[in-house]
């Protein structure tokens, strides 16, 4: 029997797809709110739709897998893109919690304009708060790997 192969990987990238996937219900469960509430920069700022947006998040996916499967594919290189899935995770978690309380309560599009007109900087702080989620976790993992690879040479494991 056949051992199989990069399990971190796949229980990470599983999650990954999983993540994204509720992150794209929700967002469309939240109606037409969704317009005037919505924190992604590729939607407040590039002005991308949300059908480029997931054709966008397709091609990521796609990205990462292939970076991590090539043949050459470094340890520390694996290490990285792992990292990464786990903070677009984290995001992602956060974005479907956003999205939830804006479901269950019902929101309209006149209630979230009122709601963003009120503090104009709603959005900017709802992205800091993605940001300061995100990215102190990489920060310390990049550091506990800095010391850790002073102590150890990764390789590969090809089986």
């Amino acid at each position: 029997m056949k051992k199989f192969k990069d399990v971190g990987f796949w229980i990470v990238f599983t999650i990954y797809i999983l993540a994204l996937i509720t992150d794209i219900v929700t967002t469309m469960m939240v109606g037409e709110a969704k317009s005037v509430l919505e924190t992604n920069p590729l939607y407040n700022f590039l002005g991308l739709g949300f059908f480029p947006i997931i054709l966008l998040n397709g091609a990521i996916t796609w990205l990462l897998w292939w970076l991590y499967s090539r043949p050459n594919s470094s340890p520390t290189a694996r290490f990285f893109l792992i990292m990464a899935m786990l903070m677009i995770i984290s995001v992602r978690i956060y974005a479907v919690h956003n999205a939830m309380v804006y479901i269950n309560e019902s929101i309209t599009t006149q209630e979230a304009q009122v709601m963003v007109e009120q503090n104009p900087t709603l959005k900017l702080e709802t992205t800091k708060q993605v940001v300061y989620l995100a990215y102190p976790p990489f920060i310390f993992a990049l550091i506990g790997f800095i010391f850790w690879r002073l102590d150890h040479n990764a390789r590969r494991k090809d089986n």
